[in-house]
């Protein structure tokens, strides 16, 4: 509902437009891999004036992009811990066992 009247709001408010910013969702997702450098890339090829992106941190205190707590909707592989909590795992076991489904590292900061 609040996202209606926001929208309401943003069409009947002329000077609303004239200053509304757009940034990519999940770094641009729609056309590319979620949180990736191919969808930063991208978002700014699409003259997009920002991007969002979601940030975990590892157990260890590394940084990866990454839109859910967990690795279940993008990552493969045999012993890759999918449904852990990111923030519960060692970016060294996520590294070792994990590819994007895209083929991909994970992406860190």
């Amino acid at each position: 509902m609040k996202f209606l009247i926001f929208i309401s709001l943003l069409f009947s408010c002329p000077w609303a437009i004239a200053k509304t910013t757009c940034y990519a969702h999940r770094g641009g997702g729609w056309n590319y891999f979620d949180n990736s450098l191919g969808a930063f890339k991208g978002a700014l090829k699409e003259k997009f004036e920002g991007v969002e992106m979601d940030l975990h941190q590892t157990k260890d205190g590394q940084i990866i992009l990454l839109h859910d707590d967990n690795l279940s909707e993008v990552a493969v592989g045999v012993e890759c811990p999918l449904n852990e909590n990111i923030g519960h795992l060692f970016f060294s076991n996520v590294k070792e066992k994990c590819k994007l489904k895209n083929g991909d590292n994970v992406t860190t900061i």
